[in-house]
C-alpha cells in the first residue's frame, strides 16, 4: 500500500508460544516488521496455535505450529541363544538402527549371564550398529532377560528388546555299549 499502516496483535492463546507485549507497529509503506515468537515445549507432542493481526482494514490469522524432533531406535523384539554349554560362551550378534530425526547417545543394560560389546555410544540418524552379545551361563538353567536400550540417559523413552538361553551341562553319549577293534598288528 501507500498508507503507513498501524498494525496490533492478539498474543497466542496457549502458554507454549510467547511474545512480548503487543505494542502497536507502525509499518511504513514497502518495510517489513518482525516479532518474535518464543516456543517452550512441555512434552513431545505437536503444538498448534494463531497470531491475530488486526489492521484498519480488518484482521487475519498466522499459524504457528511447532514439531519436535523424533527419536527412535529399531531394535530386534528378542534374541535367542538356544542351547549353551555351561561355564561356555555362546555368541550371537544383532544390528539396532536409529530411525529418528536427531542422533542419540545409547546405553544397554542387561542382566548376567549376558553381555553386550559395545554396550554404548553414539548413533546419528539413520546409522546402524552391530552388537556383539555374549552367552555364558553358570549352571543348567533357563535364564530370560530384558536388554533395556537407554536412550540420552533417561530423556526419552527406552526400548527392550528379550534375549534367552538355556544352559546345559555338556555330555558325550554313544551309540554303541562297547568297541572292540579285535586283532591287529603291532
Amino acid at each position: 500500500g501507500v498508507k503507513t499502516l498501524k498494525v496490533k496483535y492478539k498474543l497466542p492463546a496457549t502458554k507454549y508460544f510467547s511474545m512480548e507485549f503487543p505494542e502497536p507497529i507502525k509499518l511504513q509503506p514497502g518495510l517489513s516488521a518482525t516479532v518474535d515468537v518464543t516456543f517452550r515445549p512441555i512434552k513431545r507432542e505437536r503444538y498448534d496455535d494463531y497470531i491475530e493481526f488486526m489492521v484498519p482494514g480488518g484482521s487475519f490469522s498466522v499459524p504457528v505450529c511447532a514439531f519436535l524432533p523424533v527419536v527412535a531406535l529399531e531394535v530386534p523384539p528378542s534374541l535367542d541363544f538356544g542351547f549353551a554349554a555351561s561355564k561356555e560362551e555362546c555368541k550371537r550378534s544383532f544390528t539396532f538402527t536409529n530411525v529418528g530425526e536427531v542422533a542419540v547417545d545409547y546405553e544397554w543394560k542387561i542382566d548376567e549371564p549376558f553381555t553386550f560389546t559395545p554396550n554404548a555410544g553414539r548413533l546419528s540418524p539413520g546409522e546402524s550398529q552391530n552388537v556383539h552379545s555374549v552367552f555364558l551361563p553358570p549352571d543348567a538353567s533357563v535364564f530370560v532377560a530384558n536388554a533395556c536400550c537407554v536412550i540420552d540417559g533417561g530423556k526419552h523413552p527406552s526400548v527392550q528388546t528379550k534375549v534367552t538361553g538355556i544352559g546345559k551341562y555338556p555330555y558325550l553319549r554313544l551309540s554303541e555299549p562297547t568297541v572292540d577293534f579285535g586283532d591287529v598288528l603291532v
